[in-house]
């Protein structure tokens, strides 16, 4: 009778977890390239490998779902960038960017979240998270990579001590709004200080056609310090060439550039600090070169509002070529003009040859 009772416990253990169905899994992404870079009006060169104006964030990360029944699941995600070339220690999330709000020593240092969806109602995520989701504005309009998007005007920002909700997708249309209290210590001139950030994105599908909008404001310690910002992005898919479009503006933002690389950094909003970027892309299937093989194009305009300097200004000229080896592994090679219209700013040429995979 003992053992009877035993062995009735331990089915119906089994029972329950064999009906919670969870599963964990580990990913990740490398982006290896050797870089050429030049600048225009200086001795100095380099050639060196990096991910600076690299094709994809290289990042290791760990998640799982439980599936609860009824339509109910919790599931978890924790990311982190990871610098291949420095013996393999966890890096930032970008170069020159306002994502760069997280140090080398984070571990998951852009994603800690915990997420409970209702297939019907939609998600509710908590921990660290991109509580705008406006990244996706960049990934699916530009056709060319990260490299012609590393500027201030991101609000794909990952921010502790977040909560946002996801709708679910109803006839082409989703949306997700999310605040955090953004409880973190600016690390460098690039990073957002510390500051509540509440934010909403929205996107629409219809075919080949796709619509994204995002916005986001930082609350500082001052009303005069907040920080506006809004995106725009757009992308056709004609079978030929896949089009795409963005445009952003933020308000608040104060540029300087002396060595060819402009240096991003949050300031009371004013006539003075603004900063607009836009950029139009497209991708072209090559198959004259073979199967998986497409060209990538991308033209770049960046205005900042300090007329009295223009070190922000430029315009961005890019085309790189990239074939498919296999669905987790890409080759690519990409040549990158980036010309400023201040006469003192040192204008920047940049070859990469590189590989990404996914695992």
């Amino acid at each position: 009778m003992k053992k009877s009772l035993i062995a009735a416990a331990a089915m119906s253990a089994f029972a329950g977890v064999a009906h919670a169905q969870s599963s964990v899994s580990v990913y990740g992404v490398l982006d290896l390239n050797v870089q050429s870079v030049t600048v225009k009006n200086s001795p100095s060169q380099s050639f060196a490998l990096g991910n600076e104006a690299s094709a994809a964030t290289s990042r290791l990360g760990f998640r799982g779902v439980e599936d609860l029944g009824g339509g109910n699941s919790v599931s978890f995600m924790l990311e982190g960038c990871l610098n291949p070339n420095t013996a393999g220690t966890m890096g930032t999330s970008g170069t020159n960017s306002s994502s760069d709000v997280t140090t080398a020593a984070k571990l998951f240092n852009r994603e800690a979240h915990v997420q409970l969806t209702n297939n019907r109602f939609g998600s509710l995520r908590l921990g660290t998270s991109d509580v705008t989701d406006a990244g996706n504005i960049e990934v699916f309009t530009s056709r060319i990579g990260n490299a012609g998007f590393n500027s201030v005007t991101d609000i794909d920002t990952d921010l502790q001590q977040s909560i946002s909700y996801r709708s679910p997708v109803l006839s082409g249309f989703r949306f997700q709004v999310g605040h955090s209290n953004n409880q973190q210590t600016a690390s460098s001139a690039t990073s957002i200080s510390t500051g509540a950030v509440t934010s909403m994105f929205a996107a629409y599908t219809q075919g080949a056609l796709e619509l994204y909008y995002g916005s986001a404001e930082r609350k500082a310690n001052a009303a005069a310090e907040d920080v506006k910002q809004s995106h725009y992005g757009l992308r056709y898919n004609a079978g030929v060439v896949d089009f795409g479009a963005y445009y952003g503006i933020a308000e608040g933002v104060s540029v300087a550039n002396t060595t060819g690389v402009p240096v991003y950094s949050f300031a009371a909003p004013s006539a003075a600090n603004k900063f607009k970027m836009q950029r139009y892309t497209a991708s072209v299937p090559l198959k004259a070169l073979g199967s998986g093989v497409s060209a990538g194009l991308l033209y770049g305009i960046d205005e900042a509002a300090q007329a009295s300097s223009n070190q922000g200004d430029s315009k961005i000229y890019q085309a790189g070529l990239s074939k498919s080896f296999s669905k987790r592994t890409t080759g690519y090679v990409s040549y990158r003009v980036q010309n400023f219209e201040n006469a003192s700013t040192f204008d920047r040429r940049t070859t990469a040859v590189g590989v990404v995979h996914s695992f």
